[in-house]
């Protein structure tokens, strides 16, 4: 490596940060989007069974068949929100793994960066092995932590993912 190795590693960090924020920034916009037009399609949906509903109520000759219809309506309106919930946890549920991604990606990418300043840096000054080696064991422990933490929240996501998936069954069917 060149004397400029710390400056050209600078620059590379600073580019990968823009690279970074840009990827956050449109997953966060692609996961907006995504949930306005789930709240859209739904509301659509909803207004249209409504109207119908509204029509078909006031067809009814008597009471009873008034009962009738409210009650045959209420397990689509109810499949309904619960379908309407379960988008919106699908969709944080995907937001979140993409991020988790572009996290890990990022980490994997400054883990390069700072071993190769710290290569550079044992070869370009003498006495600094004790202060290498102690720095690329913090590392390589915190490394360590966040792939643990890592592997929580995934299990953590998939109990959660199970949870919600009961839930709604549950929910439905009462």
């Amino acid at each position: 490596m060149s004397n400029s190795a710390p400056t050209e590693h600078i620059a590379a960090l600073g580019k990968a940060s823009i690279d970074s924020t840009y990827a956050v920034l449109n997953a966060t916009l692609d996961s907006l989007e995504r949930v306005a037009s789930h709240s859209l399609n739904t509301l659509r949906s909803t207004l249209v069974d409504h109207a119908d509903n509204s029509r078909e109520l006031l067809g009814a000759r008597d009471l009873h068949e008034v009962y009738s219809i409210h009650g045959s309506h209420f397990q689509p309106h109810a499949e309904r929100i619960a379908s309407f919930y379960r988008g919106l946890y699908d969709i944080s549920a995907d937001t979140q793994e993409r991020f988790a991604k572009l996290l890990e990606s990022r980490q994997g990418e400054l883990n390069k960066s700072i071993s190769a300043t710290l290569d550079w840096f044992s070869k370009s000054s003498s006495n600094s092995d004790v202060a290498v080696a102690a720095f690329k064991s913090a590392i390589s422990a915190a490394n360590s932590a966040f792939e643990k933490a890592n592997k929580t929240a995934r299990q953590v996501a998939e109990i959660t993912g199970a949870s919600v998936n009961a839930a709604t069954s549950a929910t439905v069917r009462a």
